[in-house]
């Protein structure tokens, strides 16, 4: 019992309890290991069955505006593709290759990423990893508690509506009141914390965050937000770390008190 009751998290209860998922309600290795391998493997037919659809078209068109702003920008170093006017499907390919290879956050990438997944999502090929726990609490702290749930990843908000839709647990989105992607703002800056609050109209006090990053936490922080660091395996926080904010192996080490 004394083991049990070692690291808990004792918070006010919050209104809202946001999420990123990486790390946090979902194993790293799921992402890296199951859907960005997935990508690779399934971008090309993908394309090849889809390419006249509004829906890739338009995919399409964003990623080449990408590519343009990389090339002004210099970022592409030794990346040279396409004749500047249009991508065909090798170019896709060999772009979003190197996007993903340089870990690119950018909204056309995971905008493309999200539509590939859907299919997989779709055919059964893909289920969402979601940790027990997170399952778990979501059901307790909406149902007991009157918690709202909001998701923040760098991931789509389709590519999040996608994992826990059809997730290891099943259907978890009657559980998830809000989605937020990188549109709101890059994930580390402090007023895409701030323009969170905003949306879903409430304090920033009453908002705790929850994420495997630091840097993520600190701009949560910041922005009035109360942050706890998810340290789960394959997660490594250094000392400071865990003296700068509170951390949890897992959902269930986080208790409301009333006040």
């Amino acid at each position: 019992m004394a083991e049990e009751n070692q690291n808990l998290v004792k918070i006010k209860r919050p209104k809202i309890i946001l999420c990123d998922i990486e790390g946090t309600t979902t194993a790293i290795t799921f992402v890296k290991e199951k859907l960005f391998p997935y990508v690779r493997a399934k971008l090309r037919n993908y394309l090849i069955e889809t390419w006249d659809t509004d829906t890739t078209r338009n995919d399409i068109k964003l990623l080449f505006e990408q590519y343009q702003k990389d090339m002004i920008d210099d970022q592409l170093f030794d990346l040279r593709i396409g004749n500047n006017c249009s991508f065909d499907i090798d170019t896709v390919c060999v772009y979003v290759d190197w996007l993903m290879d340089h870990d690119r956050k950018v909204g056309p990438l995971k905008q493309l990423q999200g539509h590939v997944w859907e299919n997989g999502y779709n055919t059964g090929q893909i289920l969402g990893h979601v940790y027990d726990d997170v399952s778990r609490c979501f059901r307790r702290w909406t149902s007991k508690f009157n918690v709202k749930i909001g998701i923040y990843s760098s991931g789509s908000v389709l590519a999040q509506k996608l994992l826990f839709s059809h997730s290891i647990h099943g259907d978890l989105t009657p559980f998830i009141s809000y989605y937020f992607d990188t549109n709101i703002g890059p994930k580390q800056s402090t007023d895409s914390y701030r323009l969170i609050t905003e949306k879903v109209g409430s304090s920033a006090t009453d908002i705790v965050f929850l994420t495997d990053v630091p840097k993520e936490a600190k701009a949560a922080k910041e922005s009035g937000m109360m942050a706890i660091l998810s340290e789960r395996d394959g997660i490594f926080l250094t000392p400071d770390d865990k003296h700068t904010f509170n951390s949890i192996t897992s959902f269930d080490k986080i208790i409301f008190l009333e006040f």
